[in-house]
């Protein structure tokens, strides 16, 4: 939530964002709404979703060694 507070003061804006995370194995889905809190903020209701793929564990044999080695 924000309420500009400095020279213009205005209305406060923001959102609550209920949502759910699978986590698997291999990757994790996760969706949530984005649901505005007063009519300043917006009228709709929105969607965001995301899906991470762990590739350590999808490619094991390729992140075996470290990039950067420290011999000091």
């Amino acid at each position: 939530m924000q309420t500009p507070l400095n020279r213009v003061s205005g209305p406060t804006t923001g959102t609550v964002n209920p949502g759910i995370i699978w986590s698997g194995q291999y990757f994790q889905l996760g969706v949530e709404a984005i649901i505005p809190i007063n009519s300043h903020t917006g009228n709709n209701v929105g969607v965001v979703g995301q899906l991470h793929f762990y590739f350590d564990d999808i490619l094991p044999k390729v992140f075996v060694k470290p990039l950067i080695i420290d011999d000091s």
